[in-house]
């Protein structure tokens, strides 16, 4: 078995040395914890931001590389911004000089539609706007709610080096549907740009598998046997509970992509990991590391189940396996003659970093895609952002996914003063819990709040409350029986069940007081208590149970150093932005080297 080079234009050792010290000159103290990893080779930890819980997950096949891999992940999301969801009504600009980043430009909506650039002409067409009045109708409301002033959106700069131009995307359009895919960090900006591409060909291969159209090859053991990591396999295998099974999912066209399945023979359940790496050996280790990150093998080894092809293309299945990697794969995906049949890469050979990003730039090309970068390295650390349109999407298109995105952000501002909100904000709070309930993160208060709120505020609890008050008590008794599962303390869980029993008794024609006469032979005394209380006057019981929120005046909110997390979490933010500087990224610069690899190498 022989080791193999990482491709990183640093040690381990020095670019975690390099973080810490752009973290301490701008304020920010790290605080590194490691998991418990039962396996030596698969390490992982989580860097946070202190005093909040913001932070990222490392992982690697030692300490070293996953404490550096955490570091510049949490560089990646400081340096594009994007380190926690926030509302942009409330503006850094007074405390920080701008926004959201140092190179930030207000465009107005009315020039954006006139000329649009390939990411937006992507987006009106993907969203069902082809009509001008739709594109300034959804305009006019994103500039509103995000509390712009003068029909404008916020817009930053993106080298098209296909175009050889330097164009203003607004931001907030390209992460509704890109989320964090093509975000990445590295020792230098071209080694940050390879992680990027890797990730968006990685997402790009798994909507190809759950299509339910394409059969992988598996990747035959002696292929494997090459490396230092195989160690990790046999120690697994040896267990005689998992067996792991690698695929090819090059897709036979050259893509940098390998796959990870790890079966559980007890349960008959799995988990599925692409990884992905012009590096051969790289892109395995990735799926070996990021399958074991954080989590054990048997909870990674459970996270999959086989379903129909119509339940793989299902409207959350897809952003959940490329978040997390919980989803359904389709049953054809498993037929017994592979597409194509596993042959060793050899385009990669011989390349370093350069010669990786021109390889995959050729390939983009061939199939059609026109790919936009950002230099983010604000602090001082490379990243960058790659927006491919049509191709580094993460999150659903089409007429329902507008509709969610319209209502979803409505939600956030009817958060401002809850649980003071009138019964159309309570049912369309209620309707966007219920929408985004089968999305994994997504269903989390601080996504669809837009705050960090304690689990006082749980998206579940407040939809259970919700139902109940208008009368909905099989969809109160359904989010009750959540909370029953998720609640840590006993007695919460005790009272959860027992109002997931109330809820089904006045379903099923049960008066109120025979609901709980049922409930006091059933549940101790506290218990009962706790449900006559919370069932008594249900016209007030919003206000019982949630303390009002009274955003963004934080000083004068009684859930400031309680039940939100918001204030801590915005100095933090402050503190990042005041470090970055305009000059440390240039997309004038990035365009001359990638129309210098265009015009060399491709």
């Amino acid at each position: 078995m022989s080791n193999y080079s990482k491709y990183k234009d640093r040690t381990p050792e020095e670019t975690v040395e390099l973080i810490k010290s752009i973290l301490n000159d701008i304020g920010l103290s790290p605080v590194l914890k490691w998991n418990d990893d039962a396996y030596d080779g698969a390490k992982s930890c989580r860097v946070s931001l202190y005093p909040t819980k913001l932070g990222t997950n490392g992982k690697g096949t030692d300490k070293k590389y996953s404490e550096a891999s955490g570091f510049a992940e949490l560089m990646e999301r400081l340096n594009n911004s994007l380190i926690t969801l926030r509302d942009k009504r409330d503006s850094y600009t007074k405390e920080a000089g701008f926004n959201v980043f140092p190179d930030e430009k207000m465009i107005s909506i009315y020039d954006i539609i006139s000329n649009p650039d390939p990411y937006m002409s992507y987006f009106f067409e993907a969203m069902c706007l082809s009509e001008i009045g739709s594109q300034v109708e959804f305009l006019q409301f994103m500039s509103r709610i995000l509390g712009y002033e003068n029909d404008m959106l916020l817009c930053v700069p993106f080298a098209d080096p296909l175009n050889d131009r330097v164009l203003y995307l607004p931001i907030d359009i390209v992460h509704m549907i890109c989320g964090s895919n093509g975000m990445a960090a590295g020792n230098t900006l071209i080694e940050a740009m390879v992680q990027g591409m890797s990730e968006v060909f990685e997402r790009a291969a798994s909507r190809v598998l759950l299509d339910g159209k394409t059969v992988p090859p598996k990747i035959p053991e002696e292929e494997i046997k090459k490396y230092s990591f195989y160690h990790l396999i046999e120690e697994v295998h040896r267990e005689g509970k998992y067996r792991i099974t690698l695929y090819d999912v090059s897709l036979d066209r050259g893509w940098p992509v390998t796959g990870l399945m790890i079966s559980d023979l007890e349960t008959g359940r799995f988990g599925f990991k692409l990884g992905a790496h012009p590096s051969f050996a790289v892109s395995i280790e990735r799926t070996l590391t990021e399958a074991l990150q954080g989590r054990n093998m048997e909870h990674f080894a459970n996270i999959c189940v086989v379903g129909s092809p119509e339940q793989a293309r299902g409207y959350h299945n897809y952003p959940n396996v490329g978040k997390t990697g919980d989803g359904i794969y389709p049953y054809t995906m498993f037929r017994g003659t592979p597409d194509w049949e596993y042959r060793p890469w050899t385009r990669w050979d011989g390349l370093d970093n350069r010669g990786f990003l021109a390889e995959m730039l050729k390939l983009l090309k061939a199939e059609g895609f026109q790919p936009l970068f950002r230099d983010c390295s604000f602090l001082g650390f490379p990243s960058c952002f790659i927006v491919i349109p049509g191709f580094s999407g993460l999150f659903p298109t089409g007429k329902m996914a507008y509709r969610g995105m319209i209502s979803a952000h409505k939600a956030v501002v009817s958060f401002d003063r809850f649980p003071d909100v009138t019964e159309e904000e309570e049912k369309r709070i209620l309707n966007v819990i219920r929408f985004k309930e089968y999305s994994v993160i997504e269903n989390q208060i601080a996504f669809i709040s837009g705050r960090q709120l304690s689990e006082k505020y749980n998206a579940f609890r407040i939809a259970a409350y919700i139902a109940l008050k208008h009368g909905e008590y099989a969809l109160s008794g359904h989010y009750f029986n959540n909370m029953s599962v998720i609640a840590s303390a006993d007695e919460d869980k005790e009272f959860y069940s027992a109002m997931h029993r109330y809820c089904r008794l006045i379903e099923k024609g049960a008066s109120h007081e025979n609901a709980l006469d049922v409930i006091k032979l059933l549940c101790r005394d506290e218990i009962v208590k706790r449900v006559s209380e919370d069932t008594g006057d249900i016209s007030h019981i919003m206000q019982r149970n949630f303390p009002k929120m009274n955003c963004y005046d934080c000083a004068n909110c009684q859930l400031n150093g309680t039940e939100c997390d918001y204030p801590a979490v915005r100095e933090v933010i402050i503190k990042s932005f005041k470090g970055m500087k305009k000059e440390n990224a240039s997309q004038e610069k990035l365009l001359d080297e990638l129309k210098e690899i265009y015009g060399r190498e491709i």
